[in-house]
């Protein structure tokens, strides 16, 4: 099952559930798996990933923290079970291919998608992950990108040869690049983090 994030991304419902009983409001077909995406959580009630926050905080009050073995052993299997839409999509186009399901996607989405896919292929950095976070804060309903505009966005993104590989070896792209440990934990925040941070 998927859920919506706190920031409109789409991800696994894992150990972290939702208060109450998912009202299933869409099914995907993704990587010849079903899967029932819960769009009715109201905001209140949206939950970021547990483990995503606690290694963000750890890392937010010591820096080292990231130069850490285990630390970025804990990092890395937490990627690829959000990354993999929990062990089911082995794919990196299928996490992809999951965001165009939230009916929050707007085209600051999908420019933060472009922007991490760049950065995986290439090590090119765009915006600092703060400056989007603020960016999805303030945005309003006419960013939403129309269903008609959603195959053509698609297709853009596709065109990143790290679709074309397995999430483990995506993520090994990640890492590789410069300050590539730090940009991993600070996208995975932006996509399964909380709202509520006081930024340093």
């Amino acid at each position: 099952m998927l859920k919506i994030y706190p920031r409109g991304f789409v991800g696994p419902i894992l150990q972290n559930k939702d208060n109450g009983q998912p009202e299933i409001k869409q099914e995907l077909n993704i990587a010849n798996n079903t899967y029932r995406l819960d769009t009715s959580i109201k905001k209140m009630e949206i939950t970021p990933d547990s483990v995503i926050e606690e290694l963000f905080t750890q890392y937010r009050k010591d820096p080292s923290v990231l130069m850490k073995f285990d630390f970025r052993e804990r990092l890395l299997k937490r990627a690829k079970i959000l990354l993999s839409l929990d062990n089911q999509a082995m794919w990196f186009k299928n996490f992809i291919e999951a965001q165009f399901s939230s009916p929050k996607l707007s085209f600051n989405h999908v420019d933060i998608l472009k922007e991490l896919l760049a950065f995986i292929s290439e090590g090119k950095v765009g915006f600092k992950i703060v400056t989007w976070e603020r960016i999805l804060e303030n945005q309003n309903q006419l960013s939403i990108v129309p269903d008609d505009k959603k195959q053509a966005l698609y297709k853009v993104l596709m065109e990143y040869e790290v679709c074309k590989t397995h999430v483990p070896l995506a993520l090994l792209d990640w890492v590789k690049q410069k300050n590539g440990y730090s940009h991993l934990l600070r996208s995975l925040w932006l996509l399964f983090g909380n709202l509520d941070v006081d930024h340093q």
